[in-house]
């Protein structure tokens, strides 16, 4: 038997039916999540589909298990799951140089249609804003909704702010921010008010099902 009959072998007892259990709802259905965890498992002549999917489950459920956390579980897990997106890229070994660059572009190129179009109406500029910029109580363009993402990784990775951003609580609603950010390369930093609809187990979810498109189109690298 050869090392890599005998990993497949390990693999399959130990680590398949977890990986396929976790994707599936990111996947689509169980049979998908198999069939991404074969291709990932039994391509031999690039083996970055398989680390790629294996940082996507570890940080997946770290995220998950962070969340509830009562006062720093919110910032935790978006962390964890802006560093998903930025190791998924690393493990590619392809994308933007910078940090902010690679979420606007996955949030533009490998998040799901119905998903992009969910976030923009989750996020939206609120009627409170005094800013003077885009109409009050419209939807953000992807860039925006990225940049905001970034500014609140480096606040609690750079800063240790754990409260600077609220998701809707599905039991009351609706939330009102405040956040200082530069919505567009260009600008300068501006203190925003976004009304936020979208709770964080959707953003998790937006975030994870891109996650796994981004794995699926590196399976097909004519695709990317």
């Amino acid at each position: 038997m050869t090392d890599f009959e005998q990993w497949k072998e390990y693999f399959i007892a130990n680590r398949q039916e977890a990986l396929i259990t976790f994707l599936e709802p990111f996947a689509g259905s169980h049979e998908t999540a198999r069939s991404l965890v074969e291709q990932c498992r039994d391509t031999q002549s690039d083996r970055r589909p398989l680390r790629i999917m294996n940082a996507i489950e570890r940080l997946g459920r770290l995220s998950e298990e962070i969340a509830g956390r009562p006062l720093e579980g919110t910032a935790l897990s978006v962390l964890f799951l802006v560093v998903s997106i930025e190791t998924i890229y690393s493990l590619a070994e392809f994308g933007p140089a910078k940090k902010v660059e690679i979420l606007i572009e996955f949030f533009e190129k490998f998040v799901i249609p119905q998903d992009r179009e969910k976030l923009r109406q989750g996020i939206r500029r609120s009627m409170a804003d005094n800013s003077g910029a885009l109409p009050r109580g419209q939807p953000l363009s992807l860039e925006a909704i990225a940049r905001i993402v970034n500014e609140l990784r480096n606040l609690f990775a750079h800063e240790g702010e754990i409260s600077a951003f609220a998701f809707a609580d599905p039991k009351i609603g609706q939330e009102l921010n405040v956040l200082d950010v530069k919505e567009a390369e260009g600008e300068g930093k501006v203190e925003h008010a976004y009304d936020v609809s979208l709770d964080l187990s959707e953003f998790r979810f937006i975030v994870l099902r891109g996650c796994v498109n981004f794995l699926q189109k590196t399976l097909r690298p004519e695709s990317l």
